[in-house]
């Protein structure tokens, strides 16, 4: 995903020659990277326990309009996040500090 987004921010950038497969991550029915579903457990080792290239996923795979997709529907919901936090309705502050003891 990454890939396929500098490609299609900044193509020029990025050099495709150097692009490597590097899916080494550990088997483990509680934990998993995947971007459409969470693993139960959120486990994160040091990637050069896993990892060959620093990486994980297949960025061969990668192309300008994959990138064009993905930041189309981040802007998305982007502008969706904004437009719903400037509906929010806020409420007054309340000082909920207690007052300085009284001396005896």
């Amino acid at each position: 995903m990454e890939t396929s987004l500098y490609l299609y921010l900044a193509k020029e950038k990025v050099d495709m020659e150097k692009a490597k497969i590097d899916m080494n991550l550990p088997k483990s029915k509680y934990t998993w990277q995947d971007l459409l579903e969470a693993s139960p457990l959120n486990l994160m080792d040091h990637w050069s326990r896993f990892s060959k290239t620093g990486i994980v996923g297949d960025p061969t795979v990668a192309s300008v309009d994959k990138g064009e997709k993905v930041f189309d529907a981040c802007m998305e919901r982007i502008v969706d996040l904004i437009r719903d936090f400037k509906t929010l309705k806020r409420k007054p502050r309340v000082d909920h500090h207690r007052e300085e003891p009284k001396s005896w």
